[in-house]
């Protein structure tokens, strides 16, 4: 029985991923045909896009009220997005972050992160603090698509109307795809995941931290080895920013609003802190400019695996 539920559970993650791509790949394309900037494409489509299956596999959590899968979802997943992805990314590439716009969104995620610490203490996440994290979220996008750093660009050649009519079909059929993908690959996964915890009886954020966090957090480690092969730094950390601030306001608003969700006492006393530690520790890399690029993802990859270690000796 528990081997059927490892196989329903890879099969889904393979299915969220893949939705994802779906819909990240031609959601940019109609991004690029209105024309935006290599940050805004970073910060908001592909970032929000390769959170979609952390915001799948919450919202399926939250209508099951399993608050522990989203708690460790989500600060699993940030975790691993700096501890993992980034610092791979640091090891194998390059990192230059000398704009200013990495320097402002990453103080605005140690912000947001912070909040949602000091929220989280009286151990539920309610319906008003969901609301406030969506409305901070709507407003930091309309300061985002407004700033002067993120002026429109024009990628593409123009088409003709039966071309372009064509071509956005296309993009809007590979969407609705990648929609499909995510809804049921998300069905799928949290009961498998729900059973694989009750089997090794681990409490339900530990299966939410290593197996959901680390499977979800792949598409962002595939966007991050891409980009940084092409020399796209902008959309590599704006990829890692967007998607932290997306997890912590987008898809803990939306799931909180469906249900409140309760905060454990070790996701307050271990998963909380490490995050806001480790969030902490990326923008002071950026605000370096990454400048010792080998020390650095060598110490977050070591901080991630201590993680990893300490979530089995601390609980």
């Amino acid at each position: 029985m528990i081997l059927y539920d490892f196989l329903i559970f890879l099969f889904s993650l393979v299915i969220l991923i893949k939705g994802s791509d779906f819909f990240v790949e031609h959601s940019a394309k109609l991004a690029r045909r209105i024309g935006v900037s290599e940050f805004v494409i970073g910060l908001t489509l592909i970032s929000i896009g390769t959170s979609l299956p952390e915001l799948a596999t919450s919202i399926s959590a939250s209508f099951s009220k399993e608050s522990g899968l989203i708690i460790g979802n989500i600060v699993g997943s940030n975790v691993a997005n700096i501890g993992l992805v980034i610092a791979i990314g640091t090891l194998l590439f390059v990192i230059k972050t000398k704009e200013k716009i990495f320097i402002r969104d990453s103080k605005f995620l140690v912000v947001i992160t912070l909040l949602f610490v000091i929220l989280s203490i009286d151990g539920v996440i309610s319906f008003i603090d969901a609301t406030l994290f969506l409305i901070i979220f709507a407003f930091y996008l309309i300061h985002l698509f407004g700033a002067k750093e993120e002026q429109k660009e024009i990628y593409y050649k123009k088409l003709s109307k039966r071309e372009l009519k064509k071509d956005l079909t296309k993009s809007i059929l590979f969407i609705l795809l990648g929609i499909l993908g995510l809804y049921f690959g998300a069905g799928l996964l949290i009961p498998s995941a729900i059973n694989i915890a009750k089997f090794f009886k681990v409490p339900t954020e530990i299966i939410g931290v290593i197996l959901i966090a680390i499977g979800t957090s792949l598409p962002e480690l595939f966007v991050t080895i891409t980009a940084a092969r092409k020399n796209l730094e902008k959309i590599l950390v704006g990829n890692i920013i967007g998607s932290n601030i997306s997890n912590l306001l987008l898809i803990i608003g939306i799931s909180g609003v469906i249900n409140p969700i309760k905060v454990s006492n070790f996701a307050l006393i271990y998963l909380m802190p490490f995050m806001f530690v480790m969030t902490i520790l990326f923008f002071i890399y950026i605000r370096k400019n990454w400048s010792a690029r080998l020390m650095q993802g060598i110490s977050l990859l070591a901080l991630y695996l201590i993680f990893i270690l300490g979530l089995f000796f601390i609980k």
